[in-house]
């Protein structure tokens, strides 16, 4: 069963991340992601994932985005804006935050549909980009950082 939750920042804001800021990648530690509380898997639909090499970048498309939805702290918010070089009072950068609605199964294997932020590729896609498979989770292009792989 489904069930809908508001992004109310009283309660921390969920952001969904879906490129070196998931579990076992570069950023995750680096940037607290781990003290964060992992909400669930989650998917957003009607957007595109490019695989750039050692990041991923998101823009509005028909596909299907796979990814991690953290609940974090305004202070961890912050610091998400300047990695991902993002000027909330500009509403610009190389990445610029906008919320949308995912569907995310939580640990327990339940649904629920949220508001989350998320960033959103802030020009045009380069054309070195790869495109990701709708549906599929990305992985990095080098795999210096991919473990086991």
């Amino acid at each position: 069963m489904s069930k809908f939750v508001s992004n109310n920042s009283t309660e921390g804001n969920l952001v969904l991340v879906y490129g070196t800021l998931m579990k076992g990648m570069p950023n995750h530690e680096r940037l607290g992601m781990d003290k964060a509380e992992y909400v669930g898997e989650a998917e957003i639909y009607k957007f595109n994932l490019y695989d750039l090499g050692y990041f991923p970048c998101v823009e509005r498309g028909q596909g299907k985005v796979i990814g991690e939805v953290y609940r974090i702290t305004d202070g961890q918010l912050e610091n998400l804006d300047r990695l991902e070089g993002y000027n909330p009072k500009a509403d610009r950068g190389m990445y610029v935050r906008r919320t949308t609605e995912a569907l995310i199964t939580l640990p327990n294997g339940e649904t629920m549909k949220a508001l989350v932020e998320y960033y959103l590729w802030g020009g045009i896609v380069p054309r070195h980009a790869e495109k990701v498979r709708s549906g599929k989770k990305w992985k990095p292009h080098s795999h210096r950082y991919a473990e086991g792989e």
